[in-house]
């Protein structure tokens, strides 16, 4: 899943400003981030969010790990979202790659709702830079 944005800040800008947000948004127990490289104008993070899944029971919320990457160059930036693993079992101590089209779709709807977040955030930065 990928998105392309565009948005009157510089790459270095986008950089340091992706960098926080994800700092402050993407809450995994493993850490946030995998690679930062402002040499390469990319951040490489991880995140947590959730799919529902039917059970015995009736419906679960499973955990969903995932991987982000910000790329920056001068007024645009592109995310990349990959890598859907659920958390299953008792302590969600099992691995499962998200495969059945249902969970995926709700994975990719939260995600868009993240990424618009990212968006927002940008632009917030550029309408407070005059303060």
């Amino acid at each position: 899943m990928q998105y392309v944005h565009d948005i009157e800040l510089t790459k270095d800008e986008i950089y340091d400003i992706s960098l926080e947000w994800m700092a402050k948004t993407l809450i995994d127990t493993r850490g946030v981030f995998e690679l930062k490289n402002k040499d390469k104008d990319k951040i490489i993070g991880t995140g947590q969010t959730y799919y529902i899944k039917k059970s015995f029971w009736g419906p679960v919320n499973v955990p969903c790990r995932f991987t982000v990457m910000v790329e920056a160059k001068e007024n645009k930036y592109k995310t990349t979202y990959n890598n859907f693993i659920g958390l299953l079992g008792k302590s969600n101590g099992r691995l499962k790659p998200v495969e059945e089209k249902e969970h995926i779709d709700f994975v990719k709807a939260k995600l868009a709702i993240i990424d618009d977040g990212l968006y927002d955030y940008l632009k917030k930065y550029k309408s407070n830079t005059n303060w």
